[in-house]
């Protein structure tokens, strides 16, 4: 591709979708929302590729690990979508959307590679997926395919990348690397 169709690309992207509320990218795709849908772009085509995910309300926040896409929507509801083999709540094809089901509302979620974060609206924070590296304190179940709730005090928010987790609570920070060790806190100023 052409410096000049990248930016012909670009400009008709950016006439197409103009109210994009958030984006992210990884090393496979990049995915965007607008309004109640969520657009991904397909992993082995270019930038023009780009597939809708519709659902009923508006997202509040969404995140991608490298097989997966989690969103949240205003309600509280969380959905998982992705690739394949880490998560039972999904078959293999991809942009098969499934609801993961909470007891509360949640509000923020986070993924690693291959794991995923949620923090709900009372400040308990969740896990699954895969845990080979410890990335889910707490067990050593090498996938962790439901959520578990994690033990940690009231959280406000949540970060992942990679294998790595850090978790902001009233009593300080929580961060458990990629490695199998406890988490440790950084206790507050």
């Amino acid at each position: 591709m052409t410096d000049k169709q990248l930016k012909s690309n670009i400009n008709a992207f950016n006439a197409k979708f103009r109210d994009v509320s958030h984006c992210t990218v990884n090393s496979k795709r990049f995915i965007f929302v607008s309004s109640n849908v969520l657009y991904s772009s397909h992993p082995r085509l270019n930038l023009l590729s780009i597939h809708p995910i519709p659902f009923r309300s508006p997202i509040r926040n969404m995140a991608m690990g490298e097989d997966h896409i989690v969103v949240v929507d205003i309600e509280g509801n969380v959905y998982c979508a992705e690739s394949g083999y880490h998560f039972k709540f999904v078959s293999s094809l991809i942009f098969m959307v499934s609801s993961i089901p909470f007891k509360r509302p949640i509000v923020q979620v986070s993924c690693g590679s291959h794991h995923t974060l949620v923090l709900d609206d009372e400040g308990h924070v969740f896990g699954f997926g895969q845990n080979s590296s410890g990335q889910i304190p707490d067990t050593d179940k090498p996938i962790v395919a439901e959520p578990v709730m994690l033990a940690i005090p009231r959280a406000y928010q949540i970060h992942c990348h990679l294998n790595q987790n850090c978790v902001v609570c009233e009593d300080g920070v929580y961060y458990w690397p990629f490695y199998r060790q406890n988490a440790f806190l950084i206790p507050p100023r």
